[in-house]
């Protein structure tokens, strides 16, 4: 899939990620974005399981002190998005930056 809509970035520690707003509301994460390798205690248990599931499909891949994206990956929301990106508990209103500044 190639990445369209609007472009918000995620940037937070080691955690920098580029992501598209779907016309569905959903929330495409491009490839080659870094997720923190560490997951907090803070993280919720569904984003927790879908981190793994992501490791385990490739998605998600250890590099260095992060984890990167290999390939897009659309999220059902920016909450989910953020909080596996950041890998804890996270506002993602707060978190994701609209490419425009606002």
């Amino acid at each position: 899939m190639q990445p369209m809509g609007e472009q918000f970035t995620l940037k937070q520690a080691t955690a920098h990620a580029t992501a598209y707003l779907q016309p569905d509301g959903r929330l495409l994460v491009a490839a080659g974005s870094l997720a923190a390798a560490q997951a907090a205690g803070s993280i919720p248990p569904k984003q927790k399981a879908l981190r793994e599931t992501l490791l385990t499909a490739g998605v998600l891949r250890p590099t260095g002190d992060y984890l990167e994206f290999k390939e897009n990956y659309v999220f059902v929301s920016a909450n989910a998005a953020a909080a596996v990106i950041v890998a804890r508990a996270v506002n993602a209103q707060l978190a994701w930056k609209h490419a425009t500044g606002r």
